[in-house]
């Protein structure tokens, strides 16, 4: 069964030892660590003490299982210093897919099920996260989502901060209106 075929029943579920030791495999280098993860955690990560490098709580990190119970991504999703953000935002953070389900949706999935965690769990109105301008296939995701890049303290000229406005919790998928508008369903 291929990775597309998994996302039909698709799900977020807390971050266990098994998907940390799991995720720790998918990153190649220092080089892809500290993109993924920033200069905290040091390479070759250890998988035992990935939840604490990376403050992981069972409320904050997630793994994407498939239908099929194949672990097929990991996201968090923060709450920003109030001095670092506008109100009601939710951050992403640290989103990765598995290199072998790569190119096949996964990450589409994997970023509306965690703006749809922030906005019914945070109640956020809106998400930001972080990413490297070079990473282009990213960026076309999170643009194709709704992100658009912002003036941010936190944001580089090699890693902007995008935003993306969430519809309200139980509203109706958003339309061509909507998306225009740069609201997006989680």
């Amino acid at each position: 069964m291929g990775a597309s075929e998994s996302l039909v029943d698709a799900r977020l579920v807390a971050c266990t030892p098994e998907g940390f030791r799991e995720i720790a495999t998918w990153i190649a280098d220092a080089d892809a660590c500290i993109r993924w993860a920033g200069p905290k955690p040091a390479f070759p990560l250890i998988a035992e003490q990935l939840a604490e490098t990376l403050e992981a709580t069972e409320h904050n990190s997630f793994e994407l299982r498939g239908g099929d119970g194949r672990l097929l991504g990991f996201g968090q999703v923060r709450t920003r210093p109030a001095s670092q953000a506008e109100p009601g935002a939710a951050h992403l953070a640290r989103i990765i897919v598995a290199p072998a389900a790569r190119g096949r949706g996964v990450g589409a999935c994997l970023v509306r099920l965690l703006m749809r965690h922030a906005r019914e769990s945070l109640a956020a109105r809106a998400c930001t996260l972080r990413v490297y301008r070079d990473n282009a296939a990213a960026v076309a995701l999170y643009q194709k989502l709704g992100f658009v890049e912002i003036d941010d303290p936190d944001a580089t000229s090699d890693v902007p901060m995008m935003r993306a406005t969430l519809a309200p919790a139980g509203s109706a998928p958003a339309g061509s209106a909507d998306r225009a508008a740069r609201r997006v369903p989680a």
